[in-house]
């Protein structure tokens, strides 16, 4: 299986990226992506990021809503 993240950033990004991984806990792709968010704890490694878990159609609806804001 290749690697779940391979980029470097230079700079601060600041927007959204949809990851195409189904929230499955027997889902090996999604037990790594969570050891890769998440502390032991259970909270996010990332100081002032947000992950959300949101559904295809609910990210589709924003981008349609945020496409006709930009119109």
């Amino acid at each position: 299986m290749p690697a779940l993240f391979s980029w470097n950033i230079g700079a601060p990004y600041r927007g959204a990226i949809y990851l195409d991984v189904a929230p499955d806990e027997r889902s090996e792709r999604y037990q790594k992506l969570l050891a890769f968010l998440e502390d032991d704890t259970g909270r996010c490694r990332f100081a002032g990021v947000d992950f959300w878990l949101v559904p295809l159609e609910k990210s589709l609806k924003w981008y349609e809503q945020r496409q006709a804001q930009l119109d």
